[in-house]
């Protein structure tokens, strides 16, 4: 953070925080600013309309709260030790929620700003490309100007589930990954939720309907993943496997059982857990090939993946074990 000037509620510093607002640093009263990137975005997308409409109501002389209390819809306040309030500090902070949750101030304008910030957020944790943030900012507009009023959240989550969707493989994002992101961030949305509103995104026409998610878009951020896994760099180290060659041949090899399993087992199939199960099944057929014991295990790839054991069993033996037993005999 930055020091600017001097609160003038308590004397305390203000400073610029990384999301760029200016707070106090003690109070946490938030001031003013200029917000010129958010600017910048509505010259881009909203070029008709007078820009200062879109700023914060604290930016056009009015005085709303700055700050979230507590998770969204939740009433029960305690302290930073987690003791409840006293009942004088819950009706008050109840009051302050209400205020700021409900007001009519939160406009569609004032909205907006609140998913873009979200957005980023999401967009950040997620690893994404800040492209895909402009892209779900796109669609956010689509929605809110066609769809049923309702929570920027949703909303929010919608469009980014589908600009990853768009993507494709440059964006390997599971709906599940966007729901618990908004969880860590204090928004708890049901994944079906999300799918009902993208459902009727697309069938209203509002957003064309992205292509389907392949088992191969993930391929390439799961082998990543399970490059970062300390257990799986211990059991390559023991069985003598350079990680660089190992993990490109793995990615090769994975992508090459989910073109060559036969499409009738693979209809219906989870395309995520495909690609996991196409990722174990590559690292037998690389552990055959070179005479030696597999160093991923089912327990190792569903602690890494988050995928249960007896779904990486029933995908080897039903789709990939006969697969693989041909593959490794063509070297």
């Amino acid at each position: 953070m930055e020091e600017t000037s001097v609160c003038s509620e308590c004397g305390g510093r203000i400073v610029v925080a990384p999301s760029g607002e200016r707070v106090c640093s003690c109070c946490g009263l938030v001031y003013p600013q200029d917000n010129l990137e958010f600017l910048g975005y509505v010259e881009r997308y909203h070029g008709d309309v007078d820009p200062e409409t879109f700023l914060p109501m604290s930016v056009r002389g009015q005085n709303p709260l700055g700050t979230l209390i507590g998770l969204p819809g939740k009433f029960l306040f305690t302290d930073a030790s987690g003791r409840r309030l006293n009942p004088r500090l819950q009706a008050l902070f109840r009051k302050l929620k209400i205020l700021h949750e409900y007001s009519p101030g939160l406009t569609k304008l004032e909205g907006r700003r609140r998913a873009l910030r979200l957005l980023r957020k999401v967009v950040g944790i997620l690893k994404l490309t800040p492209e895909i943030c402009q892209d779900a900012m796109r669609i956010y507009d689509q929605l809110l100007n066609s769809m049923p009023s309702t929570s920027y959240v949703i909303l929010a989550a919608t469009s980014l589930l589908l600009a990853c969707r768009i993507k494709g493989s440059k964006a390997p994002v599971t709906l599940q990954e966007v729901a618990e992101t908004l969880h860590v961030l204090g928004h708890r949305v049901a994944p079906r939720t999300i799918v009902k509103m993208a459902a009727l995104a697309i069938s209203r026409g509002i957003v064309n309907a992205p292509s389907m998610r392949r088992s191969e878009d993930y391929v390439d951020k799961m082998v990543k993943q399970l490059a970062e896994s300390p257990m799986l760099l211990l059991r390559m180290s023991k069985a003598g496997v350079r990680s660089n060659g190992y993990l490109n041949e793995l990615k090769k090899t994975a992508l090459q059982l989910l073109a060559k399993a036969p499409e009738r087992a693979k209809s219906g199939k989870n395309p995520y857990t495909l690609a996991a199960s196409a990722i174990y099944a590559a690292d037998r057929v690389l552990a055959q090939r070179s005479g030696r014991e597999p160093v991923i295990t089912q327990a190792l790839l569903s602690k890494t993946l988050k995928i249960a054991e007896y779904t990486l069993r029933e995908h080897w033996v039903k789709i990939f074990s006969q697969t693989a037993a041909e593959l490794a005999e063509d070297r």
